[in-house]
């Protein structure tokens, strides 16, 4: 089974381009988000960032982490 996503992070703390959207998984490749979901279960192989997870749209239109 192959896999869109390097990383795979989750918080309960995700901001998206100023405004919050609460407990979410943010997949992440080569440093942009492919992908985006609400945390609704425990999940295997997530790195959980407790400050929070700050995510902008770049100038070339895509997400991701700052």
């Amino acid at each position: 089974m192959s896999r869109d996503y390097e990383r795979r992070y989750a918080s309960s703390r995700v901001v998206l381009d100023g405004k919050f959207l609460g407990a979410y998984v943010v997949e992440v490749y080569k440093d942009k988000v492919v992908n985006y979901y609400p945390l609704t279960e425990e999940l295997p192989f997530v790195e959980y960032i407790e400050e929070g997870i700050n995510l902008k749209t770049n100038v070339d239109g895509c997400l991701i982490i700052r």
